[in-house]
């Protein structure tokens, strides 16, 4: 059913509401195409309904929709803020919705609708399950674009956000996507919701996406553009008692053109007891000052429960520094400018550098070779691994066999010689 008598240039927040208020719950309405309606003040929806097409402008309070019902569909419908130049107030957003712990909204959907020049955020969801939010265009933003505020089992997806306002002291940072929670507690985490192919442009003064203590989220195949940070996987302050716990990261690519400083894709924790922690995989970064960001603090961050792994570039050291075995003895030495050295990063352990036969001439051509000492536990496989090491010439490349005491023990190559290499050596500790 089309809502009639709207679009002729008067506030037509009252004429709407009424058409809602008056139609049954799983209602189909439809704003009249063409014509701009016009709203001073939020309409609200508060039954199970589908509101779609039209055009619909907020006066200077960015109010339009605040939504209280779960079972809302809205599709197809451009909502216009107020602009730049409107008042920023938290709470006044193109679409406002709004649940609670003991209630929150289900099955809300928001799909291929423009939203544009919002003076505050173009969606705030605030306690939402199952929420699916899809194909919309979202532009010409002051603080976020997509603000999901303990949200649980939901998805984000296919949706393109670009062009934050300037600051001008407005506000103090801008987000396209962000995923938070209300009340800083474990239960309203935003948890188990998947942000996947996004296109996020242009957010310079700050995140492309952000989540302050997300859980269990999955970030996926995202094109992030010019933004300050890419992907920010951060605790939020320090007054915050949850970190970003068990992400999975994959496939996205983050483009830092444009951007003097800043940081393709980040991870924090909260403290060496409650460590930040997630998944990182095949994600390409370009053209970003600092491609990778993890907490200053090393023993904040989850390396034990985290992995980096087919990223381009790829992380390779932010949890621990190389560390020398121990002189071995038995007629081996370290090599003089290539030193044995192992280190672990999250579950990976990796070996570089080389040992040198200073007793007895040559190790013998394909015959294994045992290095005195252990590695100590936590560095040891938990089944004997047996990975390729490779050295400066193919002559000197072998085998690594590391052994569930720690025991390192190396095959030599096909040719004798004074040098075993360890370069490339790795395997996993579970």
């Amino acid at each position: 059913m089309e809502i009639p008598g709207v679009g002729q240039g008067n506030d037509d927040t009252a004429a709407i509401q009424a058409a809602i208020d008056n139609a049954p719950s799983g209602a189909k309405l439809r704003l009249p195409s063409g014509p701009t309606c016009n709203v001073s003040s939020y309409v609200n929806i508060a039954k199970p309904l589908t509101l779609m097409n039209g055009r619909i402008q907020a006066g200077s309070n960015n109010q339009i929709f605040n939504v209280t019902s779960s079972g809302v569909h809205l599709e197809g419908i451009e909502l216009v803020g107020a602009g730049q130049a409107g008042t920023y107030t938290i709470g006044n957003n193109l679409i406002n919705a709004v649940g609670s712990e003991q209630n929150p909204l289900s099955g809300l959907t928001i799909l291929r609708c423009w939203l544009h020049d919002t003076s505050g955020e173009a969606m705030r969801l605030t306690w939402l399950r199952n929420a699916d939010v899809a194909q919309n265009f979202v532009e010409r933003v002051r603080y976020a674009g997509i603000m999901a505020v303990s949200m649980k089992d939901s998805r984000i997806h296919d949706n393109l956000v670009r062009d934050a306002f300037a600051h001008g002291g407005v506000v103090a940072n801008s987000y396209g996507i962000a995923l938070t929670d209300v009340g800083n507690y474990e239960a309203a985490r935003s948890e188990r919701v998947n942000v996947d192919g996004n296109v996020i442009l242009n957010f310079p003064e700050w995140a492309g996406f952000d989540t302050h203590g997300g859980k269990a989220l999955t970030v996926a195949n995202n094109i992030v553009v010019n933004c300050r940070q890419g992907l920010a996987i951060v605790l939020g302050n320090s007054t915050r008692v949850m970190p970003p716990q068990d992400l999975v990261v994959a496939g996205n690519y983050v483009d830092g053109r444009n951007i003097a400083g800043g940081y393709g894709i980040s991870l924090f924790g909260k403290s060496a007891a409650v460590k930040g922690s997630g998944t990182f995989t095949g994600n390409r970064i370009v053209n970003c000052v600092g491609p990778w960001n993890t907490d200053p603090q090393s023993t904040f961050i989850d390396w034990d429960n985290s992995a980096w792994a087919g990223n381009t570039p790829e992380l390779y050291s932010k949890g621990e520094s190389w560390q020398n075995f121990p002189v071995p003895g038995g007629g081996l030495s370290p090599h003089a400018t290539s030193l044995p050295q192992y280190r672990k990063i999250g579950r990976q352990v990796f070996l570089r550098g080389a040992f040198i036969r200073t007793v007895g001439g040559n190790f013998t051509a394909n015959s294994f070779v045992t290095v005195p000492g252990f590695l100590p536990a936590g560095y040891r496989p938990t089944q004997d691994a047996k990975p390729a090491a490779g050295g400066t010439t193919y002559q000197n490349s072998s085998l690594a066999h590391i052994q569930t005491s720690g025991q390192l023990r190396i095959r030599t190559g096909n040719t004798a010689s004074s040098e075993i290499w360890i370069d490339g050596v790795s395997w996993f500790v579970d």
